[in-house]
């Protein structure tokens, strides 16, 4: 039988602004390397100015947009279980039990 792990909001929130903060690294570390490719963009990828511009306004993006999918998550699933508990397919008899 599989046991749903109980998780608060904030934990959930924290894996949600991880994500961001890492896919944000990820693709600021990917343009650097594209950066270097280029003729006269050795500068740009490897300055710790450019690196930390390309950074934080991948982060102003990036965050935010994994709130609002983390809040999409959480109002979806919370739809799903009003639908679930107060579904008419479900008899009177049997509602909350498991069978």
């Amino acid at each position: 039988m599989r046991q749903r792990i109980s998780r608060t909001w904030w934990i959930e929130l924290a894996v949600y602004l991880a994500l961001g903060v890492l896919a944000a690294t990820a693709l600021c570390l990917a343009a650097s390397a594209l950066l270097l490719g280029l003729p006269h963009g050795w500068h740009a990828g490897t300055t710790w100015v450019h690196i930390e511009h390309r950074f934080i306004w991948l982060t102003s993006r990036l965050v935010p947009a994994s709130v609002a999918a983390y809040l999409l998550v959480r109002l979806r699933r919370r739809v799903m279980e009003h639908l679930t508990r107060n579904s008419a397919l479900t008899s009177p008899r049997y509602r909350g039990q498991h069978r």
